[in-house]
């Protein structure tokens, strides 16, 4: 996800106003900063929501929907499209674990 170069401003703005003060370093706020987004990054990876791959149609199954959003990938065409369904780690369209 971006974000725009104007909301950067303010989140940058908001933190050095609770972070920081005119006696912090720049090396101290980069600091600071960088381990805030490692922490945020890392809550962020936690919350990953868990999905599966449901087989949908006849058999042979070449197709599968994401069950947490219903995005569906197409195998057809593949040597063995089980093996297409595992390429797809996590869903393209709403980022879900499916391992």
């Amino acid at each position: 996800m971006a974000i725009s170069e104007k909301k950067m401003r303010i989140v940058i703005n908001n933190y050095f106003k609770t972070e920081c003060d005119v006696n912090t370093s720049i090396h101290q706020a980069f600091e600071k900063g960088f381990r805030i987004g490692v922490k945020k990054g890392l809550s962020a990876q936690q919350e990953r929501p868990k999905g599966n791959w449901v087989e949908i149609g006849d058999e042979p199954y070449d197709e599968w929907e994401c069950d947490m959003c219903g995005f569906v990938i197409d195998g057809s065409g593949c040597i063995d499209p089980e093996e297409y369904k595992d390429v797809y780690k996590f869903c393209p369209n709403c980022g879900a674990d499916m391992r």
